[in-house]
């Protein structure tokens, strides 16, 4: 059983990479003020998934650490969670910055 996370890290690394490059978008295209207020909002809503998701991995076991919960339903957790993670991060992090990096002097 312990063999089986192997294949399934490697599986989630796989779908983490094809929805990143799914969900880039296209520098050339000039954003409207109403797109950017729909990103902005969008954004917001995956980023407050991906910590729920990241909760679901990180609760359950402190939870069972502590006896609070039995073995099972940490994996059932943490199963939903690290999908959950690997679907809604992508989304937002490769969104670009607002501000433009030929602008910022490092």
């Amino acid at each position: 059983a312990v063999y089986a996370v192997i294949p399934c890290w490697i599986a989630c690394g796989l779908i983490y990479l094809v929805l990143n490059k799914l969900t880039q978008k296209d520098n050339s295209i000039q954003a409207t003020a109403s797109s950017l207020n729909r990103n902005h909002l969008m954004n917001f809503i995956v980023k407050v998934v991906s910590l729920i998701t990241l909760g679901l991995v990180l609760v359950p076991s402190v939870l069972q650490f502590l006896g609070v919960i039995e073995l099972d339903a940490v994996k059932l957790a943490a199963l939903i969670g690290t999908i959950g993670w690997f679907v809604a991060t992508p989304i937002w992090m490769g969104r670009e910055s607002p501000i433009d990096s030929r602008e910022v002097e490092v």
